[in-house]
């Protein structure tokens, strides 16, 4: 079966998705669960003459890294997408879409993501969509629900 498009076409398409990414793109904060670190290794102390039996001897390290993506907040009539007459999709109230680029999917998708701010707003991770074509590879859309 022949393909509709080339590859120079394919090429062209990738390459003007890449600069309306760039245009815009707004800058989002994914934090994971902090992390566990130890702080001190005391085993000098003994129990039961004055000395708290169980010593807090660790520390919680927040993690958190900024990322580029295209954020699409749907609101009033806005929440219908009908992508032909047979395909609509509903978005609820309170959640928004992101298109992230692989960096940010495998920072998205390996560990516990607490939240991700958006422009002074804080949503929760609802899921990550199906992948949209085979002709624009390198971009991943997620589901976000607003944090109340």
């Amino acid at each position: 079966m022949s393909d509709l498009l080339s590859s120079s076409e394919r090429a062209e398409i990738a390459k003007a998705f890449t600069s309306f990414f760039d245009t815009f793109k707004r800058q989002i904060e994914v934090h994971k669960e902090a992390k566990q670190e130890m702080a001190d290794v005391d085993i000098s102390f003994l129990l039961g003459y004055g000395e708290i039996s169980n010593q807090t001897n660790y520390q919680y390290v927040p993690e958190s890294s900024t990322f580029d993506a295209i954020v699409w907040f749907p609101s009033g009539g806005d929440q219908d997408t009908t992508l032909a007459r047979e395909i609509s999709a509903y978005i609820p109230e309170g959640e928004i879409r992101i298109k992230v680029k692989e960096d940010a999917k495998d920072y998205l998708t390996t560990g516990k993501v607490e939240r991700v701010d958006v422009e002074g707003h804080s949503y929760a991770l609802l899921g990550m969509d199906a992948k949209i074509n085979t002709i624009i590879d390198g971009y991943y859309v997620f589901k976000l629900g607003e944090i109340k």
